[in-house]
């Protein structure tokens, strides 16, 4: 019974040989990692945590997600400038491309500049899509801007 194989042509030949050589490359790579792994894998503390005892309760672990998120890092002058800079640059920039926001009402908001009793302000997007928050990071009047907090969902973000 004759079977009816497809022709193999030169391209696929080519193809094949790529691969080859992607899997012999591959096979290297694994090849090199195994001894770093093998020696990361037997060594002890302080690369693995340490052995309990029989007999000892360790206490539970507490959780860094969601409310428990440290966020002491972000109120920081290093972090206060790298979000200035991120704003700046790439945020404003691929916020002009995709949208060409055009900021209106600012005027509003010259009561709340110019009145020291209020210590917060709530900018609140309608969460249509994911462009609202740099959408919003952008738009913001820069009195506050320095100041701004982006809020967002734990189960969302933190899971």
């Amino acid at each position: 019974m004759a079977r009816d194989y497809p022709k193999q042509n030169v391209r696929s030949a080519a193809s094949r040989r790529v691969l080859q050589r992607a899997a012999g490359v591959a096979e290297g790579l694994e090849t090199l990692a195994r001894k770093p792994v093998k020696i990361w894998r037997t060594k002890g503390f302080p690369y693995r945590a340490p052995s309990v005892p029989r007999g000892v309760a360790v206490p539970a672990k507490e959780s860094t997600l969601g409310a428990n998120f440290d966020t002491d890092f972000a109120r920081g002058p290093g972090a206060r400038f790298l979000r200035r800079l991120l704003v700046a640059g790439p945020v404003t920039g691929m916020v002009q491309f995709l949208a060409r926001p055009k900021v209106e009402g600012v005027d509003r908001l010259a009561d709340l500049a110019n009145n020291e009793s209020i210590s917060g302000v709530i900018f609140a997007p309608n969460h249509h899509s994911h462009l609202d928050t740099p959408l919003m990071v952008t738009a913001v009047p820069k009195p506050w801007r320095d100041r701004l907090v982006v809020a967002a969902a734990a189960d969302y973000f933190f899971d």
